[in-house]
């Protein structure tokens, strides 16, 4: 009977990213089958997600839940961000909140979509009347009573962008647009566009409205409309109707250098990969993970659905409050098949807002507005009383087949393993791994002592990361019992003001008896 001792070497963990899809399969072991809390670094190893921390001391009057957020920027370059929750509307100023709510029709819901529109700010959401606000002094008006008189034509439009000089909204299959740098729907150079008209599956509805490389684009829930010359609305022209690849979540549309990112109902969707591919199978950017986004997704109201785009740290993030859960995809290295990285967090924003100053807000909590910074969870202002939290890696089921001929039906004997990480002096971190296609893990503990390093080079936000060197990285060990045909290993790490990060996972494996 065979006796020898195989290395099972992991030599970059979950470095292509979760794979919900084949999660029952034997898997390349680059795949990971559980990442939680997770994020890519700057050389592509596993490492943990930041944490949030509020931008101001005291809790909201009525401690609102935020359902939409928003950077306004004048002509002077001033900023102020914007927040809608349990119908009012506030404006957050370098950790002052105030409530601008103002004299708009009272809503009766939050799901407002605010655009930066010739030195204003304008809202659009279903069932109401744009709101407007004029500079970052102001207070909110209905953007009918702009200009001092109810006189203007407006449009309850369900969702809005600024472009071109114009603010473009979509209702009952109407795209609407202003008079040139005027707020205002009536007469001048503003009209519409009859989109029932034109949707390639005969009729669709409007979801979501996006101005993308100098063109308009227009999402149905079951298609896409693309216009031209969006800047001559005399010559303006549909060039292009997709069918298939629709929205089904107003607020998940990201644009992303050269692409535009929504949820259509078969996945996370690349407008630019769909007008390239337009003749062919269309790819689809979350495809490992399609099922179990979906599944997400289908919780609750669609309007709950918020994204992000975070150019610095390279991501894209959708959040499912009502599933509890964000979605990570890493944009700074795809797949070789084209799909985008995936992880999970246990963070779900109500609202989130990135702004100029690269910085990533977020509702998490009611009465408060956090930034995505530090390593932990909810932290007061200038103070680390926040909570921890646990990156979560599951690699996939290894027969070792990859390591030597003839083994897949062999008994694995885990004799010991050396994990190469970084992690915070005395951080609780453990190593686990199970067998034959079991649920329950058993768990060995790992020992760190060294702190981790910085990212970049640089400290974030005053909190460190990881070196791009493997330099602070420290190699430890343990050792490993029982016996299975096929392996599952992986890590836990709390994560409590300090990061992990995750380089390689070395084995030793007996080989044993025939196992059938």
């Amino acid at each position: 009977m065979p006796k020898q001792l195989i290395p099972l070497t992991i030599s970059a963990p979950g470095f292509l990213g979760l794979n919900t899809q084949q999660a029952g399969s034997i898997l390349p072991p680059g795949w990971a089958t559980k990442l939680d809390n997770c994020v890519f670094d700057n050389i592509g190893r596993i490492a943990s997600r930041k944490g949030t921390q509020q931008v101001h001391e005291d809790a909201i009057s009525g401690t609102p839940t935020m359902r939409s957020g928003h950077e306004y920027v004048d002509r002077t370059g001033q900023s102020i961000m914007i927040w809608a929750g349990d119908n009012k509307i506030w404006k957050e100023v370098l950790g002052t909140v105030t409530d601008i709510t103002g004299t708009i029709t009272t809503p009766t819901a939050d799901n407002w979509q605010f655009a930066n529109f010739n030195d204003w700010c304008v809202g659009y959401q279903a069932g109401h009347e744009p709101i407007f606000l004029e500079n970052t002094s102001d207070d909110f008006i209905d953007a009918a009573d702009f200009g001092g008189a109810d006189t203007k034509t407006m449009y309850n439009g369900i969702a809005a962008t600024s472009a071109y000089g114009r603010t473009w909204t979509v209702l009952n299959n109407t795209l609407y647009y202003t008079d040139l740098l005027i707020h205002s729907y009536a007469g001048g150079s503003s009209g519409s566009f009859d989109l029932a008209k034109f949707w390639p599956s005969g009729m669709d509805t409007a979801v979501a409205v996006k101005d993308f490389n100098g063109l308009l684009i227009v999402f149905g829930r079951e298609s896409v409309l693309i216009y031209e010359n969006a800047d001559d609305v005399g010559n303006m022209a549909l060039i292009e109707g997709i069918d298939g690849v629709g929205c089904i979540a107003r607020d998940s549309v990201q644009a992303i250098g050269k692409d535009l990112v929504y949820l259509s109902d078969t996945g996370l969707r690349s407008l630019g990969r769909s007008v390239i591919d337009q003749q062919a199978p269309l790819s689809d950017i979350s495809s490992h993970v399609r099922a179990n986004l979906l599944a997400d997704a289908d919780v609750g109201s669609s309007d709950d659905i918020k994204s992000a785009y975070h150019p610095v740290d390279g991501f894209y993030v959708i959040s499912f409050p009502n599933r509890g859960r964000s979605w990570y995809f890493d944009l700074k290295f795809p797949n070789e098949d084209g799909t985008w990285k995936a992880a999970t967090w246990d963070l779900a924003p109500t609202a989130m807002a990135y702004t100029r100053n690269n910085v990533l807000n977020m509702a998490v909590t009611s009465g408060y507005v956090s930034a995505y910074t530090g390593y932990l969870d909810e932290s007061s202002v200038g103070a680390s009383d926040g909570a921890s939290y646990l990156l979560d890696y599951e690699g996939v089921w290894n027969d070792m087949s990859q390591e030597a001929e003839g083994v897949e039906n062999l008994l694995k004997i885990p004799k010991s393993v050396s994990v190469l990480g970084s992690s915070g002096a005395n951080a609780e971190t453990s190593f686990k791994w199970t067998y034959d296609y079991s649920a329950v893990f058993q768990t060995a503990q790992l020992a760190f002592t060294s702190s981790a390093a910085v990212q970049f080079g640089v400290g974030v936000y005053g909190v460190s990361t990881f070196t791009n060197t493997d330099g602070t990285f420290e190699r430890v060990r343990a050792s490993l019992a029982s016996s299975g045909q096929v392996i599952k290993t992986g890590i836990v790490a709390v994560t409590d003001g300090e990061p992990f990060a995750l380089q390689r996972i070395d084995m030793l494996v007996k080989i044993g008896r025939l196992y059938i």
